[in-house]
């Protein structure tokens, strides 16, 4: 059986099309990439509805916030991002689900910059015969005269042949079995299920480097400023003015070294990005890595809906837990940076959240916590820790670490588990 595909586009829908759309959609709804998100259900149902009923024009992400997300008559599109953001998880549901193999024939897609689904039908059609022969002729000799010019190959030839084609074909099997072989005694590392999350032969590993503020003396302006004029007794007050964002810091230029280890080991290609050179658009079409605390600002808003955050505030850095469950973790930020100090990090894995790769944000209090975590991740000895407590299966859902240090300097001292979360 052969099946033909054709993509069907708005306004050429027959009502069997339809009704078969409709089928498929219900049945989609309830697999297990779409029945634990009432959003993502409301999201697709919406979209594909309003494409059946030939309003392709109305599925403006405007129209989305207010009629799925029950955003009220003032939502602006350019402020918020929700819409955009649950189209992401629109997609990587659909590509989950059809990746466990839920096939009846039919296909729904959501193309990126698009809210407006296409739809993808095979049909099954008997293979057709070929033209020029007839079932009763088949096994007959053919009589063309170019084939009768041809010399039979000898006995002695075809052995030769046959010979040379089993020798590639041994040698093809002895390279997979070695390769095979190889694969199967390395022992499985605690690491592996973390970065396998982030293994797309397709699409390269985004890791980002935030640009830290950085301030650096002005010079006067002019001879006649005030400060020129200053008496030698008296020291002229120094004025600071903003750097360009060509800096990033150095425990993120550390952690992104040893993170692009890790994929290099794994044949994943990466792209670094520094400073504002990312936006949600890059994190929707990549798997992501975002290092930095509150420099991030990306990060910072990624998480900003999570259980953990990082915030700064009444002179001090905190990790707080939005659920009130935990007490939260906390630093004052005039504390010496010399000698032994104790601070935090949180790490946020999310795998199963509105983007359509995994995206994963290592943000430190700290130079030496953003270090701690990278060490962390990068450390079968350190990881284990976590992958030993976490509940099975947590490497297929989000995850929020804690990590606490006692730091000296820019150094950090052995990462520790504080806590976690995983849902």
């Amino acid at each position: 059986m052969q099946f033909t595909k054709k993509t069907i586009h708005e306004g050429r829908l027959s009502e069997s099309d339809q009704a078969r759309i409709r089928d498929h959609l219900s049945k989609l709804l309830e697999s297990p990439a779409f029945v634990h998100s009432q959003r993502s259900q409301s999201f697709l149902r919406y979209i594909v509805e309003e494409t059946l009923a030939g309003n392709t024009d109305q599925i403006k992400e405007r129209n989305i916030g207010v009629d799925v997300f029950g955003k009220d008559e003032s939502f602006d599109p350019q402020e918020e991002s929700i819409v955009r953001v649950g189209a992401g998880e629109v997609r990587r549901r659909l590509l989950q689900a059809y990746q466990k193999s839920f096939e009846d024939g039919i296909q729904i897609e959501l193309p990126v910059g698009s809210y407006c689904p296409k739809f993808t039908i095979k049909d099954a059609t008997p293979p057709p015969l070929p033209l020029d022969s007839h079932p009763s002729e088949q096994g007959t000799e053919d009589k063309s005269p170019a084939l009768q010019n041809l010399s039979p190959i000898s006995p002695s030839r075809r052995w030769i042949k046959r010979g040379v084609l089993y020798s590639i074909g041994i040698l093809l099997c002895a390279g997979l079995t070695a390769v095979v072989v190889s694969i199967m005694l390395r022992p499985r590392q605690p690491l592996d299920p973390l970065w396998q999350m982030f293994i797309e032969p397709a699409h390269p590993v985004l890791i980002a480097l935030p640009a830290p503020p950085a301030l650096a003396p002005l010079q006067p302006s002019s001879s006649n400023s005030p400060d020129s004029r200053a008496l030698p007794s008296q020291t002229p007050p120094v004025r600071q003015g903003a750097l360009s964002s060509g800096y990033t810091g150095i425990g993120a230029g550390w952690g992104a070294a040893r993170f692009a280890e890790q994929l290099a080991f794994r044949h994943q290609s990466f792209i670094l990005r520094f400073g504002g050179d990312i936006s949600f658009t890059d994190v929707e079409q990549h798997p992501t890595i975002l290092l930095g605390g509150l420099s991030s600002k990306i990060g910072v808003e990624i998480t900003s809906q999570l259980r953990y955050k990082l915030i700064e505030g009444d002179g001090k850095i905190s990790i707080v837990d939005t659920s009130g469950k935990d007490p939260g973790w906390n630093v004052p930020l005039n504390q010496p940076a010399s000698g032994g100090y104790e601070s935090y990090t949180l790490i946020s894995i999310l795998r199963n959240g509105s983007f359509t790769y995994p995206v994963m944000v290592v943000a430190g209090m700290r130079i030496a916590d953003t270090r701690a975590g990278a060490e962390f991740l990068t450390e079968n000895q350190y990881f284990q820790v976590f992958s030993r407590a976490a509940p099975k299966g947590w490497q297929d859902k989000n995850c929020q670490i804690i990590l606490r240090n006692i730091a000296y300097g820019d150094s950090p001292g052995k990462p520790e588990l504080a806590g976690w979360y995983v849902w």
